[in-house]
């Protein structure tokens, strides 16, 4: 009679594999979407810096801002074209490519009270102390990123409008800001 040694995997070891495989794989997949999405607000609170820089070199010698007093809220990235012109400043074109940035990241809606509530680019402030902010929703924080003329940031600004000092809006880098 012939002895045979026969060393393999039987069906239940292997399926046991394909699914420990199959659980590791998922929760690669979660984490990967997680970073990609705060990569994303990176990339917005970048953009939206770029923003505020360029603002500052066009206007803050003058401690004017008054260029800006018509723009508000962006939407769409027809909006970043049509409202931000070469009144601006010189490098008006870097500005509307980063703020056509800003809006592709966010995405088809930034999930704030409105859809079209992405980027706001607008005066504070009063007459005697004229600021500018810039806020952006960050929707993996689902916040807004606030940076001021003043200097300040903020992301606690929920994107309903609220979580900052009462009033919504009295956050270090949004207008109003302390």
């Amino acid at each position: 009679m012939r002895k045979t040694n026969k060393k393999g995997f039987t069906l239940i070891e292997l399926l046991m594999v394909i699914a420990i495989i199959g659980i590791l794989a998922s929760i690669i997949i979660v984490n990967l979407n997680g970073a990609r999405n705060r990569a994303k607000d990176a990339s917005i609170i970048s953009s939206a810096e770029s923003i505020m820089k360029a603002v500052q070199i066009n206007s803050i010698a003058a401690n004017d801002y008054s260029v800006w007093s018509g723009v508000r809220w962006f939407g769409t990235t027809s909006d970043c074209a049509n409202k931000i012109t070469s009144s601006m400043g010189p490098d008006y074109s870097q500005m509307v490519a980063a703020c056509q940035s800003i809006i592709n990241a966010i995405g088809s809606t930034s999930q704030a009270n409105n859809s079209m509530d992405k980027l706001y680019i607008g005066p504070g402030g009063t007459a005697a102390n004229p600021k500018l902010t810039i806020m952006a929703a960050l929707p993996s924080a689902q916040r807004f990123y606030c940076i001021g003329s003043n200097g300040g940031t903020s992301q606690t600004t929920l994107l309903d409008a609220s979580g900052c000092g009462g009033t919504g809006w009295g956050c270090a880098g949004c207008y109003y800001d302390p």
